[in-house]
Order: structure tokens, then C-alpha cells, then sequence
């Protein structure tokens, strides 16, 4: 027996000792029939890894030891149909508990940015913005801000004024009133239906914080935007929101600018979610001269004031095809910050877009230059982003707008830094070569 073991070692050597022992006894010491069964156990054991590791790789969300309990509980190898449907089923169970424990922690970290304590409400507002963590924090706070400015307010009067945000039906592409015109990314609508105020009391916000553009808080936040390069791009009314609604904790605010930040979140604070007065007023305000030029007043973010500056239409070439309507989208660049080419030629609207985008670049780069600041920065740190409307497009190749296209083949080989949308581009600055 002693022999037999000891040959039986040397032909596996990697099976223990007692395995051998007791096949070999069970063999009545006959050495060739203890080695076939030991032959048998080897390739019982290795047909069974290859189907756990095959069942690890099916399902790698799945730990390692619930695959092999299930694979065992199943039949193993031999009833691999079944053990996969058990699996699946985990999996399937596994997903939805994991989309329900997602949606609680957006909905804690919503309540962490707004310091709000009612998940049921947070929960409603989390739902209308499609699930969106940092469009509803942003939007809370921009109700929040409004709120404490006007105290007055109730609740009850903010959620009739909700129910009554209801857009027409737009039209054709085509129309000037259809979808592609409406203010805020289509994508990013809120359901419509009537919501509850997130804040339940009056005194939910707390503090006693007054706003004033040379108020120590103020000038904090706003170096600390100056400071970082990824603040650049954020609505500086949002600024201004933040420091009201966290009752100037400057910590908090650029918090949540990080948060933003990381999120790939920073342009949801231009958009606008609502289409009535309490949208969030992103654009500054314009005054036009006549003459050969115009005066464009726009927020200063060191001292919180709006200056002025001098812009020379002469100082670049117009567009002489197009008649009337391109002269009018140009004049108003600097009010509306938008090209609407629904109608347009392809040829004609890259004309357009070349002088638009020349002008408020030139504009861009004259502020820079009299505030001393990043000349080759990537991002428009004065100018508002321009919108660049094209529509789906009836007139298209391969169901693509040629106007689309050619706008986006400009762009690029131009070197502009862009979001692109379904019917628009949102042209957020340029790179420097």
C-alpha cells in the first residue's frame, strides 16, 4: 500500500496525500484502478473551474462566492441552463435594488448641497428634472435665492404659478416657434406638472445675509472663482445665488462648484428650466448706441459692478448675402447671443457664423485684454456662451441638417470649444493655436 501511494504522488503530485489514500483503498490497493479514478476526479475538478470561471466572467457584478453557491445549489456543470437562470434572476433583483439605492444617495447628496430634510420633496423635484442630481440642486437653490428675496411668497402661490408652466405645442422644424427655439435644452425639460415648493417654512434658508458687492464674503467667492480656471464658466448670477443661499459660507459655495465641476456640470447653470419670469436670469443687460459702434455693459466679477465697453461693428467684414435677416441676427449678437439658421443655406449660414463668431471672440479678447486677464484661457470668461440654432434639418444627408454639418465641420476645424445638442451647438470658447 505504501508503494502505491508513493507512485500515486509522483503521478499527481498535486493532489493531497488523504485524496490519494483513500482512492487507493477503495481501489483494493490496485495502483491502475486508484490512478483512473483519480484521472476521473481531475477532470471532474477541471470541468468544474472552467464553468465557474466561465459563469465569473458572464456575471462580474456578482460575487465570486454567491457564482459558486448558486452554480453548486444548481446541479453544477452538469445543468448549466439552470444555474445561468438563477443567475440572472440575482442579477435582475441585484440591479433594481441598486437603481433604488442610487437614487437615495442623489437624492442625500441633493439634500446636503440645499440643506433641505424632506426627501419626499426632494425626492418630487429630483423626479421632475429627470433624475438629474446637479439640475435639481441647481434649480432649488435658484428657488431658494428667490425665495428669500421675496419673502412674501408662499408656497401655495408658487405652486399655482408651477402649474401654469406650460409650453404650446411647437411647430414644423421649420418654425420659428418650434422646438428648437424653446429656451432651455429639451433634453433637460422638468416634467410639466405642478410640484411642491421644496422648502417647507419660511424659515427653512435661516440666516440673515445681505447681499452687496463689497461684502468680505463676496470678494472671497469671487477671487476664489477668479483663482480657478474650472470656475470660469459658471452663470455668475449663480454666483451670486450661491453666496445668498448659503447665507455667505463661501466654503459651501465652492463645495458645490466642485461638485459641479466633477460632474461635468458647470453649463446647467445657464440653462433655464422654467419659461416664465422666475427663469434664471442668466444674460446681462445691453444698451445700444448709434454710430459705428455699441456699448455692451456686462458684469465685472472682481468688484460686482456692470462697465461698459466700446465694440467697432467696422472692425470686421459683414455678410452681404442674406439681405436683412443676417444684418439683424448680427446686430443683436450682443443681446441675444444666439444664430438662428432654421431657413439657411448652408453656405449662407457658415457666412453668418464666420462674422459671429469673429466678433464676439475680438470682444471676448478685448476684455481680457483690459482686465489683464489669461489671454490663451480656452473658455469665455466675459462674453455669454452663443447658441448656434440649425434644427433637425428637413433638407439633410443620411437624416443629418446640412446646415448642421457645415456648422460643425466650421467649428472644429476652426479650433471653437462646443456642446453639441441634437438641434444646436452651444460654442463656449476657442482654442488658442
Amino acid at each position: 500500500m505504501t508503494n502505491g501511494v508513493q507512485t500515486l504522488r509522483e503521478m499527481f503530485p498535486d493532489t493531497p496525500e488523504d485524496a490519494i489514500r483513500v482512492r487507493l483503498e477503495s481501489a483494493n490497493g490496485d495502483v491502475e484502478l486508484a490512478c483512473s479514478m483519480l484521472l476521473s476526479d481531475a477532470d471532474s475538478t477541471s470541468t468544474s473551474t472552467s464553468a465557474l470561471a466561465t459563469l465569473l466572467e458572464m456575471f462580474p457584478h456578482i460575487e465570486g462566492a454567491t457564482v459558486k453557491r448558486v452554480y453548486e445549489a444548481n446541479g453544477g456543470s452538469e445543468a448549466m441552463d439552470r444555474v445561468i437562470a438563477s443567475l440572472l434572476d440575482n442579477e435582475a433583483g441585484r440591479s433594481a435594488g441598486g437603481a433604488w439605492r442610487a437614487a437615495n444617495l442623489d437624492i442625500d447628496t441633493i439634500s446636503h448641497f440645499t440643506d433641505l430634510a424632506d426627501t419626499f420633496l426632494i425626492g418630487e423635484w429630483y423626479h421632475a428634472h429627470r433624475s438629474n442630481t446637479p439640475v435639481t440642486i441647481i434649480e432649488i437653490i435658484h428657488r431658494g435665492y428667490k425665495k428669500r428675496a421675496t419673502p412674501s411668497q408662499q408656497p401655495q402661490t408658487q405652486q399655482q404659478r408651477a402649474s401654469r408652466r406650460l409650453v404650446t405645442a411647437g411647430g414644423r422644424v421649420q418654425s420659428g416657434n418650434g422646438f428648437a427655439h424653446k429656451r432651455s435644452s429639451p433634453s433637460l425639460q422638468p416634467n410639466r406638472r405642478a410640484i411642491s415648493s421644496p422648502f417647507t417654512t419660511r424659515d427653512t434658508l435661516g440666516g440673515n445675509f445681505v447681499y452687496a458687492p463689497d461684502a468680505q464674503e463676496v470678494v472671497q467667492l469671487d477671487a476664489a472663482v477668479e483663482a480657478d480656471d474650472t470656475y470660469h464658466s459658471i452663470n455668475p448670477v449663480f454666483v451670486k445665488e450661491c453666496i445668498v443661499y448659503y447665507n455667505g459660507n463661501v466654503q459651501r459655495a465652492t463645495e458645490l462648484f466642485d461638485y459641479l465641476a466633477k460632474r461635468d456640470a458647470i453649463k446647467y447653470t445657464f440653462f433655464h428650466y422654467f419659461d416664465d419670469e422666475d427663469g434664471i436670469k442668466s444674460g446681462p443687460s445691453f444698451v445700444s448706441n448709434k454710430g459705428t459702434g455699441r456699448t455692451i455693459t456686462i458684469p465685472n466679477k472682481q468688484h460686482g459692478q456692470p462697465r461698459q465697453i466700446r465694440y467697432n461693428r467696422s472692425q470686421t467684414s459683414t455678410v452681404t448675402s442674406g439681405g436683412s435677416g443676417n444684418d439683424a441676427q448680427l446686430a443683436q449678437l450682443f443681446t441675444a447671443f444666439k444664430l438662428d439658421f432654421h431657413g439657411y443655406q448652408p453656405q449662407t449660414a457658415v457666412s453668418v457664423l464666420r462674422v459671429a463668431l469673429r466678433r464676439w471672440w475680438d470682444a471676448e479678447i478685448e476684455e481680457r485684454e483690459l482686465h489683464a486677464k489669461r489671454l490663451h484661457a480656452t473658455n469665455v470668461m466675459y462674453m455669454e456662451k452663443l447658441t448656434v440654432v440649425t434644427g433637425r434639418g428637413i433638407h439633410s444627408i443620411n437624416g443629418k441638417s446640412k446646415v448642421k454639418i457645415q456648422v460643425k465641420r466650421f467649428l472644429q476645424e476652426n479650433a471653437y470649444v462646443f456642446w453639441e445638442e441634437q438641434s444646436y451647438f452651444l460654442v463656449i470658447g476657442k482654442k488658442t493655436r
